[in-house]
């Protein structure tokens, strides 16, 4: 079973995207800020992050640079989502580090989940 982490500074999505990957068999940890999301990801080396953007203390697009540049951590998949109502490729080019990049306002659970599955099984957990 992987661990997912849950980085969001957003009560309701968190509870929502949790009891979803629950549902699904991942165990899911949960970072509100930055700065716990690094914290978070050298303690438990999850499987994959799923990444917002805008956070408190340190956005996402600042963690996803530290995150890929540790040699403990650069190897997790990360999944940036956002609000943002921007087109998506618009955003800054560190998001090409991600493997995916997905839009909260249009992403159902089931399909974070769907597109969750697809990845873990490409990266082999």
């Amino acid at each position: 079973m992987a661990t997912i982490l849950l980085a969001d500074d957003d009560q309701v999505l968190r509870d929502m995207y949790r009891m979803r990957l629950v549902s699904a068999g991942y165990i899911v940890q949960e970072a509100t800020d930055g700065v716990m999301v690094l914290e978070e990801a050298k303690k438990v080396l999850p499987g994959l992050i799923l990444l917002d953007i805008m956070m408190p203390k340190m956005n996402g697009l600042d963690v996803l640079k530290v995150l890929k540049s540790d040699k403990e951590t650069q190897n997790i998949p990360v999944i940036i989502m956002t609000a943002l109502a921007q087109d998506l490729s618009q955003l800054d080019a560190i998001t090409k580090k991600a493997v995916a990049v997905i839009s909260k306002s249009e992403t159902m659970p089931d399909r974070l989940v769907l597109t969750v599955n697809n990845i873990l099984k490409v990266a082999g957990n």
